[in-house]
């Protein structure tokens, strides 16, 4: 039993430092993109919960956009149809941008 419990935990502090949280959604995080960020993925998604902090994360992405380096999250409240999307900019953490999308919208770009 001690054994499961030590992987359980190793198997779950890899994925914190992974990026990608148990029940906190997917993080796609390229290596060569990640190389150029200056802030972590971590610091980004606490930057994204600020502006909609009881919701809950659906994806991330570390993504080059129009030349500009940017963590992308959609992020899920919920009673609320849809998500908020939120870009942080991976260079200086500012919001770069903070959107609802609803079902709709959320499906066409998909």
């Amino acid at each position: 039993m001690r054994r499961i419990s030590l992987v359980v935990a190793l198997a779950t502090l890899g994925a914190v430092a992974c990026g990608n949280p148990p029940g906190r959604g997917d993080m796609d995080i390229p290596s060569e993109l990640a190389a150029r960020a200056e802030i972590t993925p971590e610091e980004a998604r606490e930057a994204a919960f600020a502006l909609v902090p009881s919701g809950e994360l659906v994806s991330g992405e570390l993504e080059e956009e129009d030349g500009q380096l940017l963590y992308s999250f959609d992020i899920r409240v919920a009673g609320i149809s849809g998500v908020d999307e939120v870009h942080i900019d991976a260079h200086t953490g500012a919001v770069l941008s903070h959107e609802h999308e609803s079902a709709d919208d959320e499906a066409s770009e998909r």
